[in-house]
């Protein structure tokens, strides 16, 4: 199961926040192999100006994850 909400930055509206609950790392890992999210990821740079950043939040350890649209493009 996933839970997703998208809004703007309070500060700056030309931010936009995802945030997605999984129950388990497993449904995450079975979220990205799914072809949606792939015609996502590679319409991500056509909609981007700019970095991404992820923060991906496990149990009670949290990872940072920064990249730019040129290395998103190499991992499709």
């Amino acid at each position: 199961m996933i839970r997703y909400r998208a809004m703007t930055d309070v500060e700056n509206p030309n931010v936009l926040r995802f945030f997605e609950q999984y129950e388990a790392v497993a449904a995450l890992e079975a979220h990205v192999e799914t072809d949606h999210y792939r015609v996502f990821n590679d319409d991500l740079p056509n909609f981007v100006d700019g970095r991404i950043e992820t923060i991906r939040f496990l149990a009670d350890d949290s990872e940072t994850v920064d990249f730019d649209i040129d290395e998103l493009r190499t991992e499709s």
